[in-house]
This record gives structure tokens, C-alpha cells and sequence, in this order.
């Protein structure tokens, strides 16, 4: 992957990661009746007392899995990793043909470096539902981790061929296109992920996390000038996501060699949202510019935002070398 952006070291599994993130069953959209809509609502606005309450009032009269499901969303939310693999794996033997409950556990076990586990857990979801692309893209993650760089390449393979075929069935689907262009790229097919990448960015229209995710998917095939421009795009659809995508557009630029945009858009991000990694990129670009109180603040700020010695160590270091 030599022809890769420098920034984006472990696509593979971060897109998986997110790839299972997005099956997971989607909250009603406008009101709830049942008291499992209630609780997946209220996972998705983060508020895991009333989750856990409505789960169990749903499993009052038998346990069901989406209940199961609910918890181990929870007991992930607040870190309780062990907890949630206890409900994910009693959800599915209650009920083994659970295909997005088998992601979930697998994603939180390759999350865990648990990697032996995210295989066989990741295989057992392929063999209920090999037409869907989502369980190959997680086999190939672990097979990655545990070294297996020719099986890996098939898992990807595999998914690629699911996601082709389901393109075809949706052609439609912008969000479904974007994931067929990751797995195309993580196979080395640029040209086609390009091919996909824009036709998602075609069928967008105002939706910012479908041009996000197209965006930075241009970025990792070496095309910053698409990056840029449909992060762009998507900034002018947007407010939750500004920070984020403020970000991943600075650090387009800055490949793209224009360091004074990439601080620009970088100040942008953490204006809205500090965070001690960014926080340490654009004081190393600052002081590629020469600036030097801009340079020693970053490194100031991101030794007080991170909890990492060795990152505050670094940042420590780069303040006193940037006041001098």
C-alpha cells in the first residue's frame, strides 16, 4: 500500500470496525411504541439508564436477543467489555442465525486484539449469511492482525464479490457504494474504488457523512485534491460533524503540501472540539512554517488535554524547543 496517505495506517481494520458500527439494527426514526424502540433510541442519544431500564421491561415475559443486544451496547458505551460479550453471546444462543449481533461481537473482540476469536466468530457469520459482505470484511481484519496476509487478501476478495453484487441489486445506495469502493481499495483496485468513490459522491446530494466517507476514502488512494474538495462539500451540510471533517480536510491538505490551509482547517476542528492528537500534528506544522508561539501552544495544549506520559513527554519537549 505503498501509494497510501501517511495518515491513514490501519484502514483496514478501522473500516471494519465502522462497516460493523453501520449494521447494527437502526433506531426508529420518529416516534417509539415498544419499549425495545424506546431503549434504541435512547442508546442512540447515549442515555444508557433508560436503555438498560427498557431492555429489561422488554424481557419481562421471555428474554429476547434485541434486549441482549441493547445491554451489550451499553456495557460497551461505558467499558464494560466483558459484560458485553456475555449478552452479545447469549443473545446469539439464544437465537445463532443473528447475523448483526455476531458483527457487533466480532468488531468488540478485534477491538479487544482478541483476534482469534473475532476469526471464528467472523467465519460463523459468513457460513449463516455469505451473501453479505460485512462478515468477510471482519475475517480479513483478523486475519491481517494474526499475520495471514493471503487469507486476509481472499476475505477481502469475498466481500468485494458481496458487495458487487449488492451494488448491483441497490445502485442507488450512495452509503452501500462507499463500501464497495473500501473493500475494492483495500484489494489495490484504485481505479475502480475511484470509479465507486464518485459515483457515491454523484448520489450524495446533501448527505455530509456519505461525502465524508468518500471524501477520506479518496484520500487513502493518494487523490488529495478530491479529498479536499469533497470535504468541502460536505462542511456546507453539516454541524455535528464540522470538527471531524475540519480535521480529516487538514490533514488532505497537508499531504498535499499547502501546511499554512492544513492549520487553517486544523484550528478550525479544535476551536470546536480540542483533541491532544491534532493538537500535537499542527504544532509540528507550525513549526514546519517557522512558527514559533503558534508551535509552542499546540505542544501546551496537547500536553494538557492527553493522558498518555509519553505524549505529554513529546509535547513537552516540542514546547521548549518551539519557545526558544
Amino acid at each position: 500500500m505503498s501509494n497510501r496517505l501517511s495518515y491513514v495506517g490501519g484502514v483496514a481494520v478501522a473500516f471494519a470496525l465502522a462497516l460493523a458500527a453501520c449494521s447494527h439494527a437502526q433506531p426508529p426514526a420518529k416516534s417509539a411504541k415498544t419499549p425495545l424502540e424506546e431503549g434504541a433510541l435512547a442508546v442512540a442519544a447515549g442515555n444508557c439508564g433508560t436503555a438498560r431500564v427498557k431492555a429489561r421491561e422488554a424481557m419481562k415475559e421471555h428474554v429476547e436477543p434485541d434486549a441482549l443486544f441493547l445491554l451489550g451496547e451499553c456495557d460497551e458505551i461505558e467499558g464494560l467489555s466483558d459484560d458485553a460479550i456475555e449478552n452479545y453471546r447469549h443473545a446469539l444462543d439464544i437465537d445463532p442465525r443473528r447475523v448483526d449481533i455476531s458483527l457487533r461481537l466480532t468488531s468488540l473482540f478485534l477491538d479487544l486484539g482478541r483476534n482469534e476469536e473475532a476469526l471464528q466468530t467472523s467465519k460463523a457469520a459468513a457460513a449463516l449469511s455469505p451473501e453479505r459482505p460485512e462478515p468477510y470484511v471482519l475475517m480479513a481484519a483478523a486475519f491481517e492482525r494474526l499475520g495471514e496476509h493471503v487469507k486476509a487478501d481472499r476475505a477481502f476478495a469475498s466481500a468485494a464479490a458481496a458487495f458487487h453484487n449488492a451494488v448491483a441489486a441497490h445502485p442507488d445506495d450512495a452509503k452501500l457504494r462507499n463500501r464497495y469502493a473500501h473493500a475494492l481499495a483495500m484489494q489495490g483496485k484504485d481505479l475502480l474504488a475511484k470509479s465507486e468513490y464518485l459515483d457515491a459522491i454523484g448520489l450524495a446530494g446533501d448527505d455530509a457523512e456519505v461525502l465524508e466517507e468518500a471524501g477520506t476514502g479518496l484520500a487513502t488512494l493518494g487523490d488529495t485534491r478530491g479529498c479536499i474538495d469533497t470535504l468541502g462539500r460536505a462542511l456546507e451540510h453539516t454541524g455535528p460533524l464540522r470538527a471531524r471533517i475540519f480535521a480529516e480536510r487538514a490533514r488532505c491538505k497537508h499531504v498535499a503540501k499547502d501546511v499554512a490551509g492544513a492549520c487553517v482547517d486544523a484550528d478550525a476542528s479544535l476551536a470546536i472540539t480540542p483533541d491532544a492528537v491534532l493538537h500535537m500534528e499542527v504544532a509540528r506544522w507550525r513549526e514546519q512554517l517557522g512558527d514559533r508561539v503558534a508551535c509552542a501552544a499546540h505542544y501546551r495544549e496537547a500536553a494538557k488535554l492527553s493522558s498518555s506520559s509519553a505524549v505529554v513527554n513529546d509535547a513537552n519537549l516540542g514546547a521548549e524547543r518551539c519557545g526558544k
